[in-house]
């Protein structure tokens, strides 16, 4: 599969069963490839150490997912506030 998002771009991955979650932690840096290649910002994401890969994931990549994935005992405020306060990267 080859495919290009540029920027502005929104994209949206709506097929039955065809492996998109493997596809989206590709794309998110979760998985690495055991073949081909993701390129993001023409960086190989496949030779990206962990720190650079959640660098990319924090400044380049978002997704909206199905379920919210919110944490129950936080307010909306410290729910929408908590990945903005990632210490291991510095942001």
């Amino acid at each position: 599969m080859s495919f290009t998002v540029r920027p502005g771009e929104f994209t949206v991955l709506a097929v039955f069963r065809s492996g998109k979650t493997s596809l989206l932690n590709l794309i998110g840096c979760m998985d690495r490839p055991t073949r081909g290649d993701v390129v993001i910002d023409g960086r190989s994401v496949g030779t990206l150490a962990e720190r650079e890969r959640t660098h990319l994931r924090l400044r380049k990549l978002g997704f909206v997912f199905q379920s919210f994935n919110l944490i129950p005992v936080l307010d909306v405020f410290q729910n929408v506030e908590l990945p903005c306060s990632c210490r291991e990267c510095g942001a």
